[in-house]
């Protein structure tokens, strides 16, 4: 078995079906996932996928790695999907019964590489606090005393669906089966329409989408995603790929010809993820935002997955679909190589301390405001 290193972006696209022979159903950690992703920034990053390689050829493990210079200076290495992407459940993808051995295989390379002074900085965004290779990554770089730290990052929101959309609303507060109950009663008017990409027309259904989701994001003040024509070109380009795998749906909901509210849901057999959504501000007596997820919750239902992810993010609706907490975290190595190394690693938890400060000042700002009223 041997450690072999994707660097270039041909090499990637021929990488596609021993990538997704091995990554299997998981959205992502699939080739369209990461390769539609560093399509959109290559630019200014270089391809450092890491993977394991048998001696029939047959893929053992990736790490999915890019390469990058930060504004410190410091060359880093960084997990695919990172940034305004926010890929949650970044792992070190394996062979069932592999993991132990290439993630031991991964920290030798990393190793070499933050030893050699080729790179300085190593990070893990978007992975799950409680698992164990979590547990086996941080352990064992920081057996080599390698600068470790595990910060943590907004959770993910997990409910388990049961068999059926009664059973499941049942197990809701009564203040919030008193919403579901109109939402169900919204969808089954005639004058609503729901639709999906996989059996409509896919571009169609984007363009209301985004248009959806930019009003609810300038209804809170926010640029929204799709102002970075990149984003909006990674993500468009990888839900098309895996809505022809199977792996993506798309939901519109329209009321007398209206667009009112739209959700991008990724899901492998077991699990549906909702990545994103939007609706239409001016449509908010009619309460789309339930009627989104209830939609989306009873489609699962009906395609037999077992649990709704609403991914990461502390919005506290989150909270009232009787979820349970996900945490996750970045993990950062950082190596004490030479003096600039140990500075730049001072300077970015220094940094990392300021951004915590303000962000708790913010939320007193916040909370002071709300109370004013």
């Amino acid at each position: 078995m041997s450690i072999k290193v994707i660097s270039t972006k041909d090499q990637l696209f021929q990488a596609r079906n021993s990538w997704n022979r091995l990554s299997g159903n998981n959205p992502f950690q699939s080739w369209e996932w990461c390769y539609h992703w560093y399509a959109a920034i290559e630019s200014w990053s270089q391809l450092q996928v890491v993977h394991d390689v048998d001696s029939s050829g047959d893929w053992l493990g990736i790490a999915p790695l890019v390469g990058c210079t930060t504004r410190l200076g410091a060359n880093k290495l960084y997990t695919m999907g990172s940034g305004s992407a926010c890929t949650d459940y970044t792992r070190l993808v394996t062979k069932q019964g592999q993991q132990l051995e290439f993630t031991s295989k991964v920290v030798g390379w990393l190793r070499g590489q933050l030893e050699s002074g080729i790179s300085e900085v190593v990070e893990f965004d978007g992975v799950e606090l409680e698992s164990q290779q979590t547990r086996n990554l941080v352990s064992s770089m920081r057996q080599y005393g390698y600068q470790t730290s595990v910060v943590p990052v907004e959770s993910c929101w997990k409910l388990d669906l049961g068999s059926s959309w009664d059973t499941l609303n049942q197990s809701f507060s009564k203040k919030l089966r008193r919403k579901t109950k109109k939402a169900v009663g919204r969808l089954a008017d005639i004058s609503t329409n729901v639709e999906l990409a996989s059996k409509s027309g896919f571009d169609s259904i984007w363009e209301k989408f985004v248009v959806l989701h930019q009003k609810r994001r300038h209804m809170l003040g926010q640029a929204g995603c799709f102002a970075d024509p990149r984003f909006e070109e990674f993500l468009k380009n990888a839900s098309k790929s895996l809505i022809k795998r199977g792996l993506c749906e798309l939901i519109l909901i329209s009321h007398q010809g209206t667009p009112l509210a739209a959700t991008l849901l990724f899901h492998d057999h077991q699990n549906v993820f909702m990545y994103q959504s939007g609706f239409d501000p001016e449509q908010k007596t009619r309460e789309p935002g339930y009627m989104l997820i209830v939609a989306s919750m009873r489609w699962a239902i009906d395609h037999n997955f077992s649990t709704f992810d609403f991914l990461r993010g502390d919005e506290p609706y989150k909270a009232r679909w009787n979820t349970r907490q996900v945490p996750h975290v970045k993990l950062r190595f950082m190596s004490d190589a030479n003096w600039v190394s140990r500075l730049r690693g001072m300077a970015w938890r220094e940094n990392l301390e300021l951004r915590k400060k303000a962000s708790w000042l913010k939320t007193k700002i916040s909370l002071a405001t709300a109370c004013s009223f």
